[in-house]
């Protein structure tokens, strides 16, 4: 029994034993678990480069560095004041909290004043072996985290003398993995710039604007491979351009300075894809600054320095851009009273794909109120800079003697296809009342210095006795009207001398004699021109359509060309004192109505010139329209080569030419107006109109027999309006010369022996 209890006593204390040892293991590894972990980021730290002030490990796996510093190759570098927390470690969650991280950069240095990191993944960074010291793309590739967010970050920029500070307010990165970011989002921002621009005086001012955005948010953020762009050139599996950002927002942009301000509802992109430039863009952007004069540089010198510049277009590849709601607001250049000139546009949109660009503006008006200037869409197709940036590269290079041979015609870009539709315009034109102003000192003027040398001493002798007082205008009132002397013969002119007895220039010697000034036939002037509006008059219109397209350019100048406009309207107002506008609203047109068409193509094959159309038409009037080919057209007219050019024209030939004109109604209108103004009917009006036009175009075609169908076609358009057609061909395949049009110039019936003529009225 008694050895049982001894025996038990002894297991009790063993378990005792075994309990305290398993604590005080259990204590070990804490406090030594705490110390590895102090020595491992420590160790981290230190064979990088870096420098931590201090680093402490809590008993719960929490960090605390103060002080950090970590390098990047090529002098860039990273301060941290404070990190607090827990990295992720394996299937455990992290967090950090981060305090005062400066970054400086070449071209730019970000501050965030504070930062949370959800779950930072550092493992994958800490495979970096060890003694390597890791530059800033690296660094940036192996960070990790699920979320990174601040309240606040600031980034200064400072490129070719610009300076640019932008604040953002609660920033927040989401799924950071191997250097992009998938989404990221702020609040707002704000900015402020400063930049150097010319005066126009051949120095330069510093220009500031301030400005505001609303919430940005954005998706598929590449910041590895924007650091390679600024740090890196392309290397051989740089063949194809990569997306730097996806679709991104930002609302309500606003800027202003000192007496402008602008902004937009919204600023949105899908995104843009860009290539590696063939150097590092830092050291693109350190070389160009650093050139003050490129005009000054030797050839080759000048040519790398715009070769630089053009190489920044270059890494352009593919993007877009819309800008929503734009409102702006600026002075008038020549209001001396401040007074604001106010633009808005509904949206912008640019599309970006390599050297080519398309753009088009929506709902774009200028002015308020009475006074405006508005466009439903402005757009520009097919637009390329690809022969001005192959041209500027040549043109760098050249040595001072070779510049007046090169063809500068090269520099010109292919322009594409510039559209404009739904322009109406109602704004002021001239001011009237300043010209009547002037017109009339003038007058007055004029009126002193021809009535006083009339004057003479006898008929005026009291202008002597004038009083000194009297001002100078008073006294050459007095001495122009001398009083009541003046005044009794004026009564008694009439009864002595009636406007029947005598002519008017008698009527103005007998006023002369009896001392009478003669009427100044200028002084009813201020009462007609008090008749005058003193507002301006205005330019009022409106077009439906406008096309220009310049395309397929040889050596900068385009072989094919189209100019058309489409219902050109202007009204033509109802109180007109023009005899031309009075007749056409007598004859019911109370706006004139205008669609022309202008279309010419470089033939090369052929050596042709092809008008495919040159027209006019008017609307409720009637329409003209020219077609024809011209040979000889060799390439010489594109070569950039003005002596060239102009030696080539003697080579034009006239091949075929066709004439076409419609009548839409003007004629029966004008015949109706004739009747009325001399009282007769139309039919008869159109009978005398039919016999004057058989008759003069008959006696034409007596001594030009090959023009008897053309006169003949001619009077039946006349007799019966609708369609006139008048083609004009050459017998010989090769057209009329150059000199042979010249002569004909003089006696056209020379060329009738060398052509067909065909004519037709439906």
């Amino acid at each position: 029994m008694a050895e049982t209890e001894i025996g038990a006593g002894k297991g009790r204390r063993k378990a005792l034993w075994a309990a305290v040892a398993v604590i005080a293991i259990a204590a070990a590894g804490v406090v030594g678990g705490k110390f590895m972990l102090e020595k491992a980021v420590g160790t981290f730290i230190a064979e990088r480069g870096g420098k931590a002030g201090s680093v402490e490990a809590d008993f719960f796996g929490r960090i605390h560095l103060r002080d950090v510093t970590l390098p990047f190759a090529d002098g860039v570098s990273a301060r941290i004041a404070a990190i607090d927390g827990r990295p992720k470690i394996f299937s455990l969650s992290g967090k950090l909290d981060v305090k005062g991280l400066e970054l400086d950069l070449k071209a730019a240095k970000l501050s965030v004043p504070a930062a949370t990191l959800e779950d930072p993944d550092f493992f994958a960074a800490g495979l970096t072996a060890s003694g390597e010291k890791a530059d800033l793309l690296k660094r940036i590739e192996r960070f990790a985290a699920k979320q990174v967010s601040a309240p606040e970050v600031a980034i200064v920029q400072n490129v070719a003398s610009s300076e640019q500070k932008t604040v953002y307010k609660d920033v927040r990165l989401e799924d950071i993995a191997s250097g992009r970011v998938a989404g990221y989002s702020a609040s707002g921002a704000t900015f402020a710039f400063a930049m150097d621009i010319p005066d126009g005086e051949g120095a330069t001012k510093r220009e500031k604007m301030d400005g505001t955005m609303g919430a940005v948010t954005g998706e598929s953020f590449d910041v590895a491979y924007m650091a390679r762009i600024y740090t890196q050139k392309a290397g051989p599996e740089d063949k194809e351009p990569k997306l730097l950002y996806g679709p991104i927002s930002v609302k309500n942009l606003a800027f202003s300075d000192s007496k402008s301000r602008f902004g937009y509802d919204e600023v949105r992109s899908s995104g843009l894809s860009v290539r590696m430039p063939t150097e590092p863009l830092l050291e693109t952007l350190e070389q160009l600054q650093a050139v003050s004069d490129p005009q000054a540089l030797p050839p080759a010198e000048r040519q790398a320095f715009f070769k630089r510049i053009l190489s920044l277009v270059d890494m352009l590849a593919k993007g877009d851009m819309e800008l929503l709601g734009l409102k702006m607001e600026v002075p008038e250049q020549e209001s001396a009273e401040g007074k604001l000139v106010k633009l808005a546009v509904d949206k912008m949109a640019f599309q970006l794909n390599g050297r080519s660009f398309d753009g088009t503006m929506n709902g774009v008006t200028a002015g308020e109120g009475t006074d405006y200037f508005k466009f439903a869409e402005a757009s520009i197709n097919g637009f390329s800079w690809a022969p001005t940036m192959e041209a500027l590269t040549k043109l760098a290079g050249l040595k001072e003697e070779e510049f007046e041979t090169f063809p500068y015609t090269t520099l010109m870009p292919e322009f594409g296809t510039i559209r404009i539709a739904g322009l109406d315009v109602d704004m002021p034109g001239g001011d009237p009342a300043a010209v009547t102003d002037s017109e009339t000192v003038e007058d007055e003027s004029a009126t002193e210095t021809e009535v006083d040398p009339s004057i003479s001493a006898e008929q005026a002798p009291e202008a002597e006795q004038v009083p000194d007082e009297t001002t100078n205008g008073e006294a050459a009132s007095d001495a122009a009207v001398p009083g009541d002397a003046a005044e009794e013969p004026m009564a008694e002119a009439p009864a002595e001398q009636s406007a029947d007895e005598a002519t008017d220039g008698e009527a103005a010697s007998g006023a002369e004699i009896a001392g009478e000034v003669p009427e100044d036939p200028m002084a009813e002037a201020p009462v007609e021109q008090s008749a005058v509006p003193s507002v301006p008059e205005r330019v009022r219109f409106t077009l439906d359509t406008y096309e220009i397209a310049l395309t397929k350019p040889r050596n900068g100048i385009p072989t094919d060309v189209r100019v058309s406009y489409r219902d050109l309207s202007v009204p033509i107002p109802a109180d007109t004192q023009e005899e031309g506008f009075k007749t056409l609203r007598k004859i019911g047109l109370d706006k004139l109505v205008f669609s022309s068409n202008v279309e010419l193509s470089w033939d090369e094959p052929n050596e042709n010139f092809v008008i495919k159309q040159i027209s006019l038409d008017g609307k409720d009037m009637g329409s003209l329209s020219f077609s024809g080919v011209m040979g000889g057209a060799s390439e010489d007219f594109f070569s950039g080569d003005l002596n060239a050019a102009q030696i080539a024209m003697f080579g034009l030939t006239a091949r075929e030419v066709t004439l076409k004109l419609e009548d839409k109604g003007i004629m029966a209108k004008g015949i109706k107006l004739y009747a009325e103004d001399n009282h007769m009917t139309e039919d008869s009006v159109r009978g005398l109109l039919v016999l004057m036009t058989s008759a003069g175009v008959q006696h034409f075609a007596a001594t030009q027999p090959k023009l008897q169908d053309a006169a003949t076609a001619f009077t039946q358009f006349i007799s019966k309006p609708g369609t006139f057609t008048l083609k004009v061909k050459a017998k010989d395949e090769a057209g009329v010369g150059a000199l042979e049009l010249m002569g004909a110039a003089e006696n056209p019936a020379l060329l009738l022996e060398q052509v067909d003529i065909e004519a037709k009225a439906q």
